[in-house]
């Protein structure tokens, strides 16, 4: 008979948000703290959810507001950033210029020396500088929202298509927001 390692406990993944883990004795059922995020599934983003991320900068969540600057000063929802569908796509683009693999250094292209191509590519400084906050990462959680969710399905679209693979779109958006949170417009500012 083989010689096998003590048993350990083992986690089962049987949906997406339960998990039952085992250590020889009766399953127990385990709840995933992330059941709320989902980032990969065509669940609807709710009110609840854009709420609590909103309040917990520590979400790891990202929310951009993409209606244009007057709107978004207007109100907002808590901690979001502003990223105008007019510039969506531009500012999530990799290549900023004429010439691709050079670096983008105050305000110019300059030729990276170890790249066989010339080009222009905005740094993490410049975007901060320009957009107001980091530029998110491909892999970051986000969340688009504009006035009645329109503008932010094309903006997720367009993100996907720049190769953010966890962008999702509250299709409520503002209205439902302003509605559901009785914050009047204007009053809901970030942190």
């Amino acid at each position: 008979m083989p010689d096998y390692p003590p048993a350990t406990p083992a986690l089962h993944v049987t949906e997406p948000s339960l998990a039952v883990q085992s250590s020889g004795g009766m399953p127990t059922v385990v709840e995933d703290d992330k059941k709320d995020v989902p980032w990969n599934v065509e669940e609807e983003i709710t009110y609840e959810q854009v709420k609590r991320w909103s309040e917990d900068t520590e979400s790891g969540v990202i929310l951009i507001d993409v209606r244009e600057a007057p709107d978004f000063e207007s109100g907002h929802i808590l901690n979001s950033k502003n990223l105008p569908l007019s510039i969506f796509e531009q500012a999530l683009s990799k290549d900023q210029g004429p010439f691709e693999g050079a670096l983008l250094v105050h305000d110019r292209c300059a030729m990276r020396p170890t790249s066989p191509n010339l080009g222009c590519v905005i740094l993490a400084v410049d975007f901060m500088r320009t957009y107001g906050f980091p530029k998110p990462g491909i892999e970051e959680k986000i969340v688009l929202y504009c006035r009645s969710g329109r503008r932010s399905t094309i903006a997720a679209d367009l993100a996907s298509g720049a190769g953010f693979s966890r962008v999702r779109n509250y299709k409520g958006s503002w209205l439902e927001y302003e509605a559901k949170s009785g914050v009047q417009a204007g009053a809901a500012k970030s942190a």
